[in-house]
């Protein structure tokens, strides 16, 4: 038979032991749950925008484009025209848009997307966005 002491004791040990594990565990859970990067699917803007256009020295920009609509999605196709005689400059499959803020604390974002002319990762740069993912 066991005695009561080493009973009590194999209980304690493995009473801490299951403790620890817990922990880690909990710890490990909390960490992996908040290293998930929340992704904008869907943004809005209401003002002008600017296009960049990825060449060998860096971006070519074209001020005060149009792209028919106020808003844009992940997988969304978007046709670029320069204003204000609506010449066609490009057209972008979006890929990503980013959120910044201006250092005057303006809410700024990136669309980019792939140019079908060059294939190149090429964005828009648009003022006062709205993410409306979960709208």
């Amino acid at each position: 038979m066991i005695g009561s002491e080493n009973l009590k004791g194999f209980n304690l040990k493995h009473k801490v032991i299951i403790f620890r594990l817990f922990c880690l565990s909990f710890i490990l859970s909390y960490f992996s749950g908040c290293s998930q990067e929340y992704q904008v699917e869907k943004a809005s803007w209401d003002s002008s925008l600017d296009y960049f256009s990825e060449i060998q020295e860096g971006y070519d920009v074209t001020y005060f484009v149009e792209v028919g609509t106020q808003e844009a999605y992940l997988g969304g196709i978007l046709e670029i025209y320069k204003l204000p005689k609506m010449d066609y400059l490009d057209r972008i499959k979006v890929t990503e848009i980013e959120f910044f803020n201006r250092v005057d604390g303006l809410q700024m974002c990136r669309i980019w997307g792939v140019s079908s002319k060059s294939g190149t990762s090429n964005h828009l740069l648009a003022r006062n966005c709205k993410d409306l993912t979960d709208l």
